[in-house]
């Protein structure tokens, strides 16, 4: 007799399947709406902005994000796959806005965006283990 398998992430249930698609659906809305704001002109933006210094939005802009796809996604390495790819996304639109008008690169935006990934998914995990995996 074999003994039993030790799985570290229960399986999804039906009840919590919604859920867990409105997570995913949500990050991917989330970073649709990263890519189109990040690329907008200066002056087009200015409008939609929330009064908060730059970094403080990336960081938030990132981490909610983050905290969606972590929620939605899980296994072997779902968090660094997450991390890695928001903070090269976060890196990559910092450079493409050096060719937006009225735009320009900050370092300090893309470390943020960074920064707010990290945090976001290790909130995502926590989420996921609190209201889905329980």
């Amino acid at each position: 007799m074999k003994p039993p398998e030790y799985n570290a992430h229960p399986p999804e249930t039906s009840s919590s399947q919604p859920l867990i698609l409105a997570l995913r659906a949500a990050g991917a809305l989330g970073i649709l709406a990263i890519l189109l704001l990040s690329l907008m002109p200066g002056d087009l933006q200015a409008p939609l902005r929330s009064g908060l210094p730059g970094e403080v939005e990336h960081f938030m802009a990132y981490a909610a994000v983050a905290c969606c796809l972590r929620g939605g996604f899980t296994g072997r390495g779902s968090s660094i796959w997450i991390i890695a790819g928001l903070a090269a996304l976060a890196g990559m639109l910092e450079l493409l806005q050096g060719f937006v008008t009225g735009r320009g690169p900050a370092i300090s935006d893309a470390v943020a965006g960074a920064a707010g990934a990290w945090a976001g998914a290790y909130a995502g995990a926590a989420l996921r283990r609190v209201v889905i995996d329980r």
